[in-house]
């Protein structure tokens, strides 16, 4: 349905189920993609076994903490593949622990990869190559603090806190041809991030078949999501936080599954 040939995303964060769905999505649509995380080597593995797909893929470290880390990505990706068109943040961390448990080192390295990490890529992104010529971020966020979730007040905070930067980019960039939005999704099939909310299988299973469509998402159906913001048919998406949960939202399923973990 789409079609990225010739255009140019970043994936940070392309080591998770989530981020590999999305990188090799827009692989599939013909785009060229750049892969990175702090794990290079794992990077590396992913890019040779998609050697041969519409697009080309490459591999790259970069820490979102770190801004040398990142202009230096950026550098490269211009070098290799001419522009960037999409820069799509994944990158999280993640881990359940109670309020009264949670340690400062804890909580900020949560809101140092989701809060400060998101804005210093997009930063990057806007100095490099966007200020100039316009583009397009999707901030993959969650439904943890839509409400509220038990055990996860770090992540909670870092994907306020990304969402409220994604609204105010949206404002300021937006006269500079730069769409930002940020995807929600709910709880997803065969990922870290929900095996970690809900280690027990059969308490997933459960959160499936509570929710409204009566199952799990699908790590690739994230990736179908953000195949289409990125697409000019979503040129009306700007500053917009989209929920694709399959309502579990409106049961709480995967709340109250935590809290009773």
């Amino acid at each position: 349905m789409f079609d990225f040939s010739g255009k140019s995303i970043l994936v940070v964060g392309a080591t998770s189920q989530i981020g590999k769905s999305i990188a090799e999505a827009f692989l599939n649509a013909g785009g060229n993609v750049a892969i990175a995380s702090r794990n290079l080597e794992r990077l590396q593995e992913i890019a040779v076994g998609w050697a041969g797909r519409r697009g080309r893929c490459i591999a790259m470290r970069m820490d979102v903490r770190e801004p040398k880390e990142i202009a230096a990505g950026m550098k490269t990706i211009i070098a290799e593949f001419g522009r960037l068109d999409v820069l799509i943040n994944v990158a999280a961390v993640n881990f359940l622990v109670e309020a009264d448990n949670l340690s400062h080192t804890g909580l900020k390295s949560v809101l140092d990869v989701s809060g400060l990490g998101t804005f210093n890529v997009a930063k990057g992104a806007f100095k490099y190559w966007f200020k100039e010529h316009g583009g397009s971020i999707i901030n993959i966020s969650a439904t943890l603090h839509h409400g509220a979730t038990a055990k996860q007040l770090h992540a909670s905070a870092g994907k306020a806190a990304q969402e409220s930067i994604t609204r105010s980019l949206a404002l300021e960039w937006g006269p500079y041809g730069i769409r930002v939005n940020a995807l929600a999704p709910g709880p997803i099939s065969d990922t870290v991030g929900m095996e970690i909310l809900v280690p027990d299988a059969s308490a997933r299973e459960r959160v499936g078949l509570t929710t409204p469509i009566g199952r799990l998402g699908l790590p690739s159906e994230v990736a179908d999501i953000c195949l289409y913001l990125a697409s000019p048919q979503a040129s009306l998406f700007h500053g917009a936080i989209i929920i694709a949960d399959g309502g579990a939202i409106l049961t709480g399923a995967t709340r109250t599954v935590v809290a009773e973990g």
